[in-house]
């Protein structure tokens, strides 16, 4: 109870952290904004954030209180200050304006008429749905249990109510999470380019990053909360920061639905556009559709070694892990380039160089060809500002183990929205090491000045010897203990058995319906 009592306490405090740091924004960067619209459109990241915070207080009471003062009256608050209207007001000293705002207190005699039984029916109503689809299972298993068939009816209404209570709240969800993706997205398109460059828009993005890295933990599907958090949590969140100091990729110039798609896909914007020719592209295409059938095949194997309760060695584990990742990664980058270049007409730089297995040192694997498009928004946002800071010989070996460091925790991050426990900061080492190994490697080649180079033909196979060694040391560890296999096997099955339920239960009406 003492370490209950500890943890959330400690929550209790970051999240009346945030309230206040909240208020703060509003008191110092929407007076700026135009009365009206203008104003509460740059207030709503706010009292969204007000909204989910009692979410992360188990305590009822608290949960209640912080509803209460903050998610109901504190929002109320803010939207009749987007009106000029209410008990808030810019002319109020600050320490006066955090108390009023965060407070069940009221200066003057008007109350809000509104509110928001709508929101707490509709949290009722996915609830219920989430009851009930449990009682579907759990018929499920007393029948099996029983040895008992039912008839065609029963079995007709447990698919449809299996189908109905599973898919509308998974589907609601996620189109909550994409809905709240484009209209942050849309917010600092329109709100943010009239912000001066610099400190200034970055404090005024600040409310929409914080909602891009808390978005994926209202996913429970392991990879739809990874991807989100490897495009949103992480490069939305590092392409909003440059464009506050008016550089990286996203431009207020652009189109909305460029903007749009530049913001929540993993692409980047070529600057020039290389000449290609169309057996490239038909080389491409077999390349890929060769990854995504080896990738079938570790997942098969996955399957497979379960199947037959069978626990391989560690390196046939590591060999696994290393192909399920190098061939799951590149496909879906690539399809994500392609995806904008067919419906928004950009021209994207490919996120993978050529043929990433042929890489013969750290600076061709991290440099030119593993993950481009992560390696251009980690130089733009981290290795260029420290270069500019420290001038000297030495400051590039800073700026490349900082980048590395950067790197390594947002990888954190994304294991921490697959598994949801403390980090053990494997992950972290591993890269780290990885920066330290370039830093070398370049200090090396200065020393030597080209006087001397290793064969590529040696050089090759001992970088491979020694990524798969740190892999398999620090990297691999991580998906040992995280079971990834495990998590991948039930949901490929749990979506297969949805995707089948739907089709037995399509077919099932239509012959209904057909009659005798």
């Amino acid at each position: 109870m003492a370490e209950f009592g500890n943890g959330e306490f400690a929550w209790f405090i970051k999240v009346w952290f945030t309230i206040y740091s909240s208020l703060t924004y509003c008191y110092f960067m929407c007076g700026n904004i135009p009365i009206g619209i203008p104003r509460l459109l740059s207030i709503l990241p706010i009292i969204y954030i007000f909204i989910i915070l009692p979410l992360n207080l188990s305590s009822v009471h608290l949960s209640v209180s912080a509803g209460f003062c903050i998610s109901w009256l504190a929002s109320f608050k803010l939207i009749l200050l987007s009106f000029d209207a209410g008990p808030l007001s810019f002319n109020l000293p600050l320490v006066r304006f955090l108390a009023i705002g965060s407070l069940p207190i009221n200066i003057k005699q008007s109350k809000p008429s509104s509110s928001s039984s709508g929101h707490i029916q509709g949290l009722y109503y996915y609830a219920a749905q989430v009851v009930f689809l449990g009682l579907v299972l759990y018929t499920y298993w007393y029948f099996e249990q029983c040895n008992y068939k039912p008839n065609f009816m029963v079995m007709n209404l447990l698919y449809l109510f299996h189908l109905c209570f599973m898919l509308e709240p998974i589907l609601v969800m996620s189109s909550a999470v994409w809905f709240t993706i484009y209209s942050s997205l849309t917010y600092c398109y329109f709100m943010c380019g009239n912000i001066p460059i610099g400190i200034p828009r970055l404090l005024s993005i600040l409310p929409i990053i914080y909602i891009f890295i808390i978005l994926p933990l209202n996913l429970s599907s392991v990879h739809l909360s990874v991807s989100a958090g490897f495009c949103i949590s992480w490069l939305a969140s590092f392409k909003l920061i440059l464009l506050s100091f008016d550089a990286g990729p996203l431009s207020f110039n652009l189109p909305l639905v460029h903007f749009l798609a530049i913001g929540s896909l993993p692409i980047n914007i070529k600057q020039s556009k290389p000449s290609s020719s169309s057996s490239g592209h038909i080389q491409g295409l077999y390349y890929y559709a060769a990854q995504v059938v080896f990738l079938g095949l570790v997942l098969y194997t996955y399957w497979y070694f379960e199947q037959c309760n069978y626990k391989p060695n560690f390196m046939v584990m590591n060999l696994l892990y290393l192909f399920h990742l190098c061939f799951m990664l590149e496909p879906i980058l690539v399809m994500s380039s392609a995806l904008a270049r067919l419906l928004f007409d950009l021209d994207v730089e490919p996120p993978f160089g050529n043929c990433v297995f042929l890489s013969t040192s750290f600076h061709d694997f991290w440099g030119r060809r593993w993950n481009l498009m992560v390696s251009s928004i980690l130089k733009s946002i981290v290795y260029k500002p420290l270069r500019r800071i420290f001038k000297k010989s030495w400051g590039i070996y800073i700026a490349i183990v900082a980048t590395f460091l950067v790197s390594g925790l947002m990888h954190e991050l994304l294991f921490f929205y697959m598994c949801r426990e403390q980090p053990c900061w494997d992950v972290l080492c591993y890269l780290i090491l990885q920066g330290i190994c370039l830093a070398m490697e370049i200090k090396v080649k200065r020393v030597w000045n080209g006087k001397w180079q290793l064969n590529p033909w040696i050089s090759a196979p001992l970088l491979y010897v020694f990524l798969i060694t740190s892999d398999s040391l620090l990297l691999f560890p991580a998906f040992e203990r995280l079971r990834v296999e495990i998590i991948v096997i039930e949901e490929i099955a749990n979506f297969t058995k949805l995707l089948k339920d739907v089709l037995v239960n399509t077919k099932v009406q239509l012959s209904s319906a057909a009659g005798p």
